[in-house]
């Protein structure tokens, strides 16, 4: 599987069963994030990984989908 610009370091990549909830530590790892990064870090990162990794530009879904994921983890842990 292809992820050009994308990391999964710390991650195991297994499937079984149902996945559990994303973590906040492992959606600022997937955006590449410092922890308390602003609203507005968060979005810049999640649109550059999705300009490189969308399925529409030859990405992974399934990368897609853990971007897409990790920002509305972060942006949902968010009070302001």
């Amino acid at each position: 599987m292809s992820m050009k610009g994308f990391g999964l370091d710390g991650m195991t990549g297994k499937m079984q069963g149902f996945e559990s909830p994303m973590s906040s530590s492992e959606a600022y790892k997937i955006l590449n994030l410092p922890p308390m990064a602003t609203t507005e870090k968060i979005r810049e990162a999640h649109r550059q990984l999705m300009l490189r990794n969308h399925p529409d530009n030859g990405g992974s879904n399934f990368v897609a989908s853990k971007v897409n994921e990790a920002k509305d983890v972060l942006i949902g842990n968010k009070s302001a």
